[in-house]
């Protein structure tokens, strides 16, 4: 049993994610994401079904970033700031930490903007931008020049398995920008393509087993999800494996499978001027609430 695809870039996996969180049927105003290194977007207003799919990249899964590995024992999944203005890691495994995987790529972006130590185009600035009052302790994990370039150290070489510091680089920052840029102009696209606003939205719904551990918070903070009421956004997990199942035992699901890929528009975003440029403003945190609340 196979289900059926809606464009070559849009296949079957969509249309089960579509299923399982029954965008077909909803009387809503919801935007999908089904995150990973292609990563498929649906938009569903007044019962129309228009989606699109974007080449973010494998950053998520840890390729093209300098620490990055996959989300095994000895990644880093969270960085959160503490009180006294140092960060904290945490490490699937409870061992020592081996390198970065997305989770933790989001969570670290996030909380230096939050500090100020990147700023609102991606540049990850020195010493000379951090309020050391604030945050005493982050100065000395910033490194000027050592690997080449900016970097800040997460995870200490005494916190490390093989005695050398896990970094977070300018250039994994770079990486993390082509994805949300990519995601955010294919949505911001797709939204202008049936005349809507992002405060039309009732709801935004996050998928991907990748999706399920990130943090609301971050994912906002660095525009990965839309800036609408966090309320709205709702991380669904893996739906593409819910709608497969549903098909296998429910003979009416199948039938809504066919109609999903005669009826869903498809929106080819390779070539558009229009995505060009809503993918280079996408590319920034212009519009963080991270900043705002650094600010």
């Amino acid at each position: 049993m196979l289900l059926p695809m809606i464009r070559s870039n849009v296949g079957a996996d969509t249309v089960a994610g579509i299923l399982a969180t029954g965008l077909d049927q909803t009387p809503k105003t919801c935007l999908f994401v089904d995150l990973g290194t292609n990563s498929e977007i649906v938009l569903v207003h007044r019962g129309r079904l228009l989606t699109t799919s974007t080449a973010a990249g494998p950053a998520f899964e840890g390729a093209n970033i300098q620490h990055g590995m996959r989300a095994a024992p000895g990644a880093i999944d969270r960085v959160s700031l503490r009180s006294h203005g140092d960060l904290a890691i945490h490490v699937l495994g409870g061992v020592r930490a081996k390198g970065l995987c997305g989770s933790g790529l989001i969570d670290a972006v996030a909380v230096l903007l939050r500090t100020g130590i990147i700023n609102a185009t991606g540049r990850m600035l020195g010493r000379e931008a951090l309020d050391e009052e604030r945050f005493p302790r982050l100065a000395c994990r910033l490194l000027h020049g050592e690997v080449g370039h900016n970097a800040v150290i997460l995870s200490r070489p005494e916190e490390s398995e093989n005695g050398y510091p896990i970094l977070l680089s300018a250039l994994d920052v770079r990486q993390l920008q082509l994805i949300k840029g990519s995601i955010h102009a294919g949505a911001t696209i797709l939204m202008q393509e049936m005349g809507l606003t992002y405060a039309d939205l009732d709801e935004v719904l996050i998928a991907g087993a990748f999706g399920q551990f990130i943090r609301k918070t971050s994912a906002m903070d660095i525009g990965l999800v839309p800036p609408v009421d966090p309320e709205k956004v709702v991380f669904v997990g893996n739906a593409a494996g819910v709608g497969a199942r549903m098909v296998l035992v429910d003979a009416a699901a199948r039938e809504r499978a066919d109609r999903i890929r005669e009826t869903a528009g498809y929106l080819e975003l390779g070539g558009r001027d229009d995505y060009q440029d809503a993918f280079a403003d996408a590319m920034g945190f212009h519009d963080s609430p991270a900043l705002l609340r650094a600010g």
